[in-house]
């Protein structure tokens, strides 16, 4: 595993900041190095005393890639997590655990948007099969807007196994399933739970389909068309926020 890698875009730069990520520089396209929404960049970073580079734009997008916003950085890789770290961490704020995982999203946007709306609305942290799904890379990360930097991830080898384990542990499985299921707001979300999300096209594999506990299915009455993945997710997410504002 590399001991460094890119980031760009200025909410994923400003959030490894304000993480405990290890940040080891930022770089700031000259052409952009008196915008004054980079000034909290600039801040953060002298706050950590992180140096901040001056480069060309050229330069920038070669080591941080393009759609930059004119700032990038260099950290250090995600921590490696595994499902008990997650599990702990419920734990140890004394809160149900709170979990999603994805089964075969294809599109890095999507499962950067998926993970903003989990840290958003409190998840403990997210599982990431190892093969299958979009890598978490600069398009997942900046569409993240720095919730990778916030939100665990256990990269799993097997999702089927991984969701065995969890259901003997006493985590509820529920997947978002376009082809049928109950309205969230028929469910009760505020157990211990997992949400499984499916990949754009073919949605839930069959394990995982016969490893849920649960389907639950968004109504809408506008139409047959389904929802964005991404867009699903943060509904369901949001009415298990709500029903915990109820408890």
């Amino acid at each position: 595993m590399a001991s460094r890698e890119g980031i760009s875009g200025r909410h994923a730069v400003l959030q490894a900041l304000r993480s405990d990520r290890e940040v080891h520089s930022v770089i700031i396209s000259k052409d952009s190095d008196k915008d004054p929404a980079l000034k909290a960049i600039r801040e953060a970073a002298a706050a950590r005393a992180v140096g901040v580079q001056y480069v060309l734009p050229g330069e920038l997008v070669r080591t941080v890639g393009a759609n930059n916003q004119g700032v990038g950085a260099i950290v250090a890789p995600l921590p490696d997590y595994s499902v008990k770290d997650l599990l702990a961490r419920a734990k140890a704020a004394g809160e149900e655990p709170f979990l999603i995982a994805v089964d075969g999203i294809e599109d890095p946007q999507n499962l950067g948007a998926i993970a903003r709306s989990a840290l958003l609305a409190g998840c403990h942290g997210m599982l990431v099969p190892e093969r299958g799904t979009a890598a978490i890379g600069a398009g997942a990360v900046k569409s993240a807007s720095g919730a990778f930097s916030l939100l665990p991830v256990a990269k799993v080898s097997s999702l089927g196994g991984a969701l065995a384990n969890l259901k003997r542990d006493g985590v509820w499985l529920v997947g978002a399933d376009a082809n049928g299921g109950k309205a969230p707001w028929k469910l009760k979300l505020t157990t211990a739970l997992c949400l499984v999300l499916g990949s754009e096209s073919a949605g839930l594999s069959q394990q995982t389909l016969d490893a849920l506990d649960e389907r639950v299915c968004l109504p809408t009455p506008g139409g047959d068309l389904s929802l964005n993945v991404s867009a699903a997710a943060a509904a369901i997410l949001f009415e298990r926020v709500r029903q915990s504002a109820k408890a």
